[in-house]
Formats: C-alpha cells, sequence, structure tokens
C-alpha cells in the first residue's frame, strides 16, 4: 500500500502465474529485458529465464550467454544507472555497463566492484527457505539499502547499508558502506 513503485525482477522461482498476480497491483514495474527512467534513474533490469516457465531449472551456460549478448544491446552505449538481473553470472558478464549492478539467486549477501561497477547481492529475506533452517551456522534475513544522490545530470550512489537479522539469536546488524565518486 505504499504510494512507491516496486521494480521487480523476477528469479528462477517465479512463474507467469506468479508475475501474472503481481501485474495487477498497479505500482509494480515488472522487468523483462527493458530500459525505464524511473524519477530520473536509469534503470535497466532483465528477469530469469526461468520465470517465463513453470519449471525452476536455470538456464545452460550458452542461452545465459544470449541473454547477456539481449542484454547489452539494449542498454547499448550507454551505461545506465542501474541494473537488475536475477544471477551473479548474468551481474558480472554485465559489469561495466551500469554503475550499480543488483542481483540474488545465491542467497549470499555481499557487495564488490568489478570493471567499475558496484555489484549489490542483497541475499535473502527469507527466501533460503528450508536450508536456511537446516544450515548448521544461521542464514541473516539480510538486505541492502541503497542511497543515491544526483550529481549534475546523473545519479551516483553514494551508501550502502547492509542490515543483517539473525532470527536464531534475536539479534540484528547495521553496516553503512560509504562510497565516494
Amino acid at each position: 500500500d505504499l504510494p512507491a513503485p516496486y521494480v521487480f525482477v523476477p528469479g528462477n522461482h517465479y512463474s507467469p502465474s506468479t508475475i501474472l498476480s503481481l501485474q495487477k497491483f498497479g505500482n509494480v514495474i515488472i522487468m523483462q529485458g527493458e530500459s525505464i527512467s524511473l524519477r530520473g534513474l536509469n534503470i535497466f533490469g532483465m528477469g530469469d529465464p526461468a520465470s517465463q516457465t513453470d519449471t525452476v531449472a536455470l538456464l545452460p551456460g550458452h542461452q545465459v550467454e544470449e541473454y547477456v549478448a539481449k542484454a547489452k544491446r539494449i542498454i547499448g552505449a550507454s551505461p545506465v544507472d542501474l541494473i537488475a538481473v536475477h544471477t551473479p553470472a548474468m551481474a558480472k558478464a554485465l559489469a561495466g555497463y551500469g554503475k550499480v549492478i543488483l542481483f540474488g539467486h545465491d542467497h549470499r549477501q555481499y557487495i564488490e566492484t568489478l570493471k567499475g561497477s558496484l555489484l549489490v547481492n542483497a541475499g535473502t529475506t527469507g527466501a533460503a527457505g528450508v536450508r536456511g533452517l537446516q544450515s548448521a551456522n544461521e542464514i541473516p534475513y539480510t538486505l541492502v539499502l541503497l542511497h543515491f544522490q544526483q550529481l549534475e545530470n546523473s545519479w551516483q550512489v553514494m551508501a550502502a547499508d547492509v542490515i543483517k537479522v539473525y532470527n536464531l539469536s534475536s539479534s540484528f546488524s547495521l553496516e553503512r558502506k560509504i562510497f565516494l565518486p
């Protein structure tokens, strides 16, 4: 019910019926291989190809390469402010095409820089499923809150707040990472 746009990139566990349900909400933008400008932030998003079927299987490597090539053609010569894809392989293959690349799939939170792009895996807000309960080490719920600032005619990520909630120990952590322009 928040009056804010939700940009959604389907993962391999989503199905066409899930996507159809989300499309009923007027403020949900489902990214399936296009670029948009949202409040001046130029975003490219591409869902996991498995979300177009009722299977959760990931694509073989050669098909991932086809999706990456398609993404590079759509983005073109001008890097976008933000790229959102599902898998780490796609994110790393698109490094250099966007200032910030968001991705997930493996449910592990980390941030790294590659080819001038800031790669952000927010981790999991619970989608690790039964793995999270069966693991010998607790898998915390994690999220990354990015802080952007408009500098001249483009957006720059200035900071990332990494929030981790540990369910078993009833604790949490907040870490701010600062990025200088």
